[in-house]
């Protein structure tokens, strides 16, 4: 796994990595995939307007708690943000295409309170993207003007606080096929010595 870069932003850094996964993590996520479940999603604006939702796969935590993937995510987040991950609280595939709808939000899950600190991690799956393709992930500020984007590029991470406002990219109509993303969310809470930690 390398860093490409590393975007401060309102609710704290984005970390983008290349090659973040392996065979064994392509494994993992099959696994997870086939004890899954169908999901409709960005179908809730509340203003009672047409829309045209994607669609996902929610999977089971316990399933994937133990797994490489799972302990390779939690030592990059507790390093990058100085912090001890609490729980996995949500993880699923969110699948896109062409003509679709996704919302701006901020990633959350059941019983969520105000003060709850989370990192979502996004692993984009597609074993292929071209550039004229599309589909970014999008970023945005407390005014919902749009800052940043990662290109889901295959094998991508994007490691950032659940509490940023951002979108999943549609891909454009010359990508005929269905665009892929893990997404899994983690509780946290900051270390009250993050020097000490660094040191190990």
């Amino acid at each position: 796994m390398r860093l490409r870069r590393v975007q401060e932003m309102e609710w704290g850094p984005l970390f983008v990595f290349d090659n973040a996964l392996d065979s064994d993590d392509i494994k993992t996520i099959l696994t997870l995939q086939n004890a899954g479940k169908i999901d409709e999603k960005g179908s809730s604006t509340g203003a009672g307007t047409p829309e045209t939702p994607h669609f996902g796969i929610e999977m089971s935590p316990r399933i994937f708690n133990g797994s490489g993937l799972h302990s390779k995510l939690l030592a990059e987040i507790e390093s990058r943000y100085c912090c001890t991950t609490m729980a996995t609280k949500r993880i699923y595939i969110t699948e896109s295409r062409y003509g679709e709808n996704t919302l701006i939000h901020a990633d959350w899950w059941d019983n969520k309170k105000k003060g709850d600190l989370g990192i979502t991690a996004i692993m984009f799956l597609n074993p292929v993207w071209k550039r004229e393709w599309g589909g970014e992930l999008l970023f945005f500020d407390r005014a919902r003007e749009a800052l940043h984007c990662v290109a889901p590029k295959p094998g991508r991470l994007a490691l950032f606080p659940s509490s940023s406002l951002h979108r999943g990219g549609i891909p454009s109509r010359l990508f005929y096929d269905t665009r892929r993303a893990l997404v899994v969310m983690f509780a946290v809470k900051p270390d009250k010595e993050p020097t000490r930690k660094r040191q190990r």
